[in-house]
């Protein structure tokens, strides 16, 4: 749940989407910079199979119709984070993910063309992680995004210099000790500090929460609590459930551990029977939910898949969930979606579906909203190279939905604070 390696406008909607006039000067304080102009046919460009590349492709697509992400990449305000965070590591390599994934969303939203090859992201990730195209076999679109989001946040790291596993263990301790008589809020903002001196991106602004755990002794009493960092929530599925509400609540579900999964006692000095309970305690102004759709099947040694169409409508209010108070409104629009089709792990097909924004008016609208009509946002499905609308009353999340994207509803002022380090 924690961390980079162990895989998170009123209308809602996506790039363009919520680039009404209201929405004018929302990410001033995020990217620094006026955002470049933009076509007619802008955010709806496929992209080409390169040989068993769909679980690829869906991934991108999801992430190119993510306003921030791609406001932050189209004003160029990468490059001056990407050399700030070269300059304290001289040995990075070059052509870097940053750059290849910047040329991928020029493409989506500057060309006005209907297709295009990712050549150079597919390049640069199959050297970075080979095994995940080897062979040309399907492969898992969490695990891409995954890969991909770790090594964005490795390349636009501003932190000059991170402390040792060891330090960072003794640092925990200590500062767990020191909170132990302070406010969850205090001890929840320390955690968050420790953790923006390891790593800090935009990345971590933009995906990264918080939530809680707490661990109490059933022996002694004994009463753990701990702040962690998310990327995205990995929530349960079962068959019986209804809307993606359960599957939050699931995930939040307190439980035993007994058995194997005994913890151990500080203060006990063994392991004992435990209740464990998690909450979210701040939330990400992108959240991401991925469905943990794949079971394993004794009979057959595959993992199969639990095809439960999980109801969520295309705005949801995620407050009841989350136990601090909240800066801006828990509430959250659906502006991307990966789906996998077909019924096994390691098969099937994966394609995305998006929400692109059109423009209103003359050509060229820019992406502070002069030109783009929040309301007018539709949704399309990406399948690879090929683009199609979807009708307005189909939903965006289907028995196929895999990974779900929210975007917090803006409201009055910037919706991202760059945190400093």
């Amino acid at each position: 749940r924690a961390g980079w390696r162990n895989l998170g406008s009123g209308g809602g909607g996506g790039m363009g989407a919520a680039m009404g006039s209201g929405s004018k000067g929302r990410w001033s304080s995020f990217t620094g910079e006026e955002r470049p102009g933009l076509s007619s046919v802008s955010g709806k460009v496929g992209f080409e199979n390169l040989g068993n590349t769909c679980f690829m492709n869906a991934g991108l697509q999801c992430l190119c119709h993510i306003e921030p992400l791609a406001v932050y990449f189209l004003s160029g305000k990468h490059i001056s984070e990407l050399r700030r965070s070269r300059r304290s590591r001289p040995k990075q390599q070059a052509p870097c993910m940053a750059e290849a994934f910047a040329e991928l969303m020029r493409a989506m939203w500057f060309f006005q063309r209907p297709r295009f090859k990712p050549e150079n992201m597919h390049e640069l990730c199959r050297q970075r992680w080979p095994s995940l195209f080897e062979d040309h076999a399907q492969q898992d679109v969490q695990e891409f995004l995954t890969f991909l989001l770790s090594l964005l946040n490795e390349e636009l790291n501003l932190v000059k210099k991170s402390a040792s596993p060891v330090d960072r263990e003794a640092q925990r301790a200590s500062d767990e000790k020191f909170c132990r008589d302070k406010s969850e809020e205090f001890a929840a903002a320390l955690s968050w500090l420790r953790y923006l001196e390891q790593g800090k991106s935009y990345l971590v602004d933009l995906f990264q929460g918080q939530e809680k755990s707490t661990t109490a002794c059933h022996q002694c009493g004994y009463m753990s609590r701990r702040f962690q960092p998310f990327l995205w929530l990995s929530v349960p599925i079962g068959r019986e459930m209804r809307s993606v509400h359960d599957a939050i609540a699931k995930y939040l579900q307190e439980e035993r551990l007994i058995g194997d999964n005994q913890w151990y006692c500080k203060r006990c000095r063994c392991k004992v029977d435990a209740q464990k309970a998690t909450a979210l305690w701040k939330l990400p102004p992108v959240l991401v939910v991925l469905l943990k759709r794949f079971e394993f099947d004794a009979a057959t040694g595959n993992s199969a898949k639990i095809g439960t169409h999980l109801r969520c409508p295309e705005s949801i209010d995620l407050s009841k969930y989350v136990q601090s108070p909240q800066r801006e409104a828990a509430l959250y629009d659906v502006v991307a979606v990966a789906n996998h089709h077909g019924g096994h792990h390691g098969s099937g097909h994966y394609t995305a579906f998006c929400r692109v924004g059109r423009p209103g008016g003359t050509e060229g609208g820019d992406i502070q909203g002069a030109g783009w009509l929040p309301a007018e946002g539709e949704w399309y499905e990406f399948d690879d190279s090929r683009v199609s609308l979807r009708s307005p009353s189909d939903s965006a999340v289907t028995q196929d939905a895999y990974v779900l994207f929210f975007m917090r509803r803006a409201e009055d002022g910037p919706m991202i604070r760059r945190q400093p380090i």
